[in-house]
């Protein structure tokens, strides 16, 4: 897949990545189940232990920072007797985003598939009339904030899309209430044992080189049916005993430190980034792959 060069980063020196995050290197890869050990945490032996079976994915989102601004702590200003604030801007556009989310699920499919975990199609799922009655968002803007009186505030904003057909869960409470309880059914309506939730962050490093700032997998399993009402009108009830259980997630950010500069001042070579990013997304899988092949060991 070929992108254009050129698209607009605006930048005006403020850096996402810390001296704790990996800076990749694609030579590491060659030996993913030692870097897995490295740099993911994981629960994946409980997929058999919580009959997970077919697994039913409600939620695949990527959020991607859009702007970043960090203003001086109220300590350094108090010291300096100046308001000291740098802000930085990327945006890439919704059909990028939504290419590398969609080509991304794919991976993350085919990861649990090859280990012996059948992955509903999305088709499936979206046709079902109990998903549709959520009305669910395809994507939503996203605000952050941290800081103290001795540490330089940061405000960030996001984009959080979610893959083709798929809804985010919702953050307002009666929908999010809604969902939970309507999961473990939806589930059975998908002829699924359990459901997954998949969620990853795009931060910015220096000169605007991409960060898989987090990767979390989240399982609602360990599903159990109950015969409700009374004679004559009797139905079945399900429900998860185990839920929001992280069994896969990165233990520190990943930095590809690649040069995404365009032909011109202030651009992005969009084939470049695209290049970086998904390597970093791919190694991602590629020690997912690793820790499911360990699971199966124990």
């Amino acid at each position: 897949m070929r992108f254009l060069a050129a698209v607009m980063l605006l930048t005006v020196s403020a850096v996402s990545s810390s001296a704790g995050d990996y800076a990749y290197e694609a030579a590491d890869f060659q030996d993913p189940a030692r870097m897995a050990g490295k740099l993911t945490d994981h629960n994946l032996g409980k997929l058999e232990k919580w009959k997970a079976g077919k697994i039913v994915l409600v939620e695949f989102a990527g959020e991607f920072l859009q702007s970043k601004e960090v203003t001086s702590s109220v300590f350094s200003q108090r010291a300096t007797g100046q308001v000291t604030t740098k802000t930085s801007t990327i945006q890439l556009g919704g059909d990028y985003y939504d290419s590398v989310i969609n080509r991304f699920y794919d991976m993350v499919k085919a990861a649990f598939e090859e280990n012996g975990y059948p992955i509903v199609p999305r088709d499936n799922l979206a046709s079902l009339e109990r998903y549709k009655s959520l009305e669910l968002d395809m994507e939503k803007t996203t605000k952050g904030y941290k800081g103290s009186a001795f540490s330089d505030g940061v405000s960030t904003k996001g984009l959080k899309i979610s893959a083709e057909g798929l809804g985010l869960f919702p953050t307002n409470p009666l929908k999010a209430i809604k969902l939970a309880v309507r999961l473990a059914e939806l589930t059975h309506d998908a002829e699924a044992g359990s459901a997954m939730r998949v969620s990853f962050y795009v931060d910015k490093g220096k000169k605007g080189a991409p960060v898989l700032k987090s990767m979390d997998i989240v399982l609602y399993a360990d599903m159990e049916a109950n015969e409700v009402g009374f004679a004559g009108n009797k139905k079945m009830s399900y429900g998860f005993k185990r839920q929001n259980e992280t069994i896969f997630k990165l233990s520190k950010p990943m930095v590809n430190k690649v040069d995404i500069s365009g032909p011109e001042k202030g651009s992005v070579d969009m084939e470049k980034y695209d290049q970086g990013l998904m390597a970093l997304l791919g190694a991602a899988v590629d020690m997912l792959k690793a820790d499911l092949k360990e699971a199966k060991k124990d």
